[in-house]
């Protein structure tokens, strides 16, 4: 499913500067739009889209009117739409012309289509006018709820694509909550500080921050407290265990007397009692090694390399380390093999020989070691015979070695 909300504003003009920008695009991109349109009005080239709906919010509309414009924002994901696809921009500015036309009929609108967000994923500026062209009312109520957009644009984007449903909502937010972080996001922006402080996204953050910090569920709560934080674990019927959040060090221009509290689950999946144990899960599969167990592990790679046949150095196996930290108790070791793995390479298979199904009888090093090969069917033999007089006498051996077993190998010495 795409990710929509909706916030309102006063001053439609600077709503409609700041989504067509002035050129150059936010977080270093070239271009700020991708394509701009708009429904029931003639292109911004033509005439500006603030004249146009200035004359439905100044001239028509009542004067207890006081918002000019319901800014929607609407995002895909990369599953939705690709954002450096030119086709998946008119497919983006199709949908948002249509979602005007059914969930806001009669309005103005004006339509920005972009990919300069910091995930640099396809979106929209969608800025409605409040006034409508028929009878120059305001929005019903409902129009201007989060939960009315997102059914809405839903509803409308399945037609054109496949929705996608694979993230869970992570944050729950309020309208209040919404609308904050807009005002704070443009104040950014715009090259000033954030407006508002909220308490909540303060509260997020110091959870995030214990989290990581975190080696146990009792260091957890000793890791919030140390970040003004004071929580306890809690049980219901609808959301099952839980944690309870209250922020203790909060500004000084908060109010003092005012008791800052929340659940886990009203904060969104991140904050829970699950997401704590997964990421405490996740540090003990993955606990790095300490200096003398790093040691211990690279000594018996070594040895390893060093009298394993099968094994050049450098091309270790997981198989291999995990032969050789079988019956010994190194922490980390699981982690450790997955590393040294990660570019690791299956040395080619050497061949071997018996040394009673062959008797050396040459003199020299190269014409026992080539007796050797042919006695074990070595194709390194047949290849080395074809290039035998494009390579001198150390390339041959080598060729030969590379391709032998140690117990071949000891028969040529």
């Amino acid at each position: 499913m795409c990710y929509t909300r909706i916030t309102h504003t006063c001053n439609g003009k600077a709503a409609i500067a700041y989504a067509r920008g002035c050129g150059c695009g936010h977080n270093g991109h070239r271009q700020r739009n991708l394509l701009i349109g708009s429904v029931r009005m003639l292109p911004d080239e033509i005439e500006s889209f603030e004249t146009q709906m200035e004359q439905d919010w100044i001239k028509r509309a009542s004067s207890k009117n006081k918002n000019q414009i319901r800014r929607i924002v609407a995002s895909f994901s990369p599953q939705e739409l690709d954002a450096q696809n030119e086709d998946c921009a008119f497919t983006a500015l199709e949908i948002a012309q249509e979602f005007v036309k059914e969930a806001y009929p009669d309005r103005k609108a004006c339509i920005f289509v972009q990919n300069d967000g910091v995930g640099e994923k396809l979106h929209l500026h969608i800025l409605v006018s409040n006034v409508d062209s028929l009878e120059y009312k305001g929005c019903r109520p409902e129009q201007t709820r989060y939960d009315y957009v997102e059914q809405e644009f839903d509803r409308i984007a399945g037609r054109y694509i496949d929705l996608d449903f694979g993230q869970k909502n992570k944050e729950k937010l309020s309208q209040t909550e919404r609308n904050m972080r807009e005002e704070n996001e443009e104040a950014v922006d715009n090259g000033e500080e954030p407006k508002n402080y909220i308490w909540k996204d303060d509260l997020r953050e110091r959870i995030r921050i214990a989290m990581r910090m975190a080696k146990s569920e009792e260091d957890f709560l000793d890791e919030l407290k140390n970040q003004g934080v004071e929580a306890r674990y809690g049980k219901s019927k609808k959301n099952g265990e839980y944690l309870s959040y209250e922020l203790v060090d909060v500004p000084e221009s908060m109010d003092a007397g005012k008791k800052l509290k929340a659940r886990s689950y009203s904060l969104g999946d991140d904050y829970g009692v699950d997401a704590l144990r997964s990421i405490l899960q996740e540090k003990t599969n993955h606990k790095p090694l300490d200096d003398l167990e790093q040691e211990k592990v690279l000594k018996m790679i070594s040895v390893l390399e060093r009298e394993t046949p099968a094994i050049q150095p450098g091309r270790v196996t997981e198989e291999r380390i995990k032969m050789s930290l079988s019956g010994m108790r190194v922490k980390g070791s699981a982690q450790a093999m997955r590393n040294l793995s990660e570019n690791a390479v299956e040395a080619p298979a050497k061949y071997s020989v018996k040394e009673e199904s062959v008797s050396v009888k040459s003199d020299t090093k190269e014409d026992k070691m080539q007796e050797v090969a042919k006695a074990s069917k070595n194709p390194a033999y047949e290849k080395m015979l074809r290039m035998r007089d494009s390579i001198d006498a150390s390339e041959r051996e080598k060729m030969l070695q590379n391709s032998m077993s140690r117990d071949a190998w000891s028969l040529c010495r």
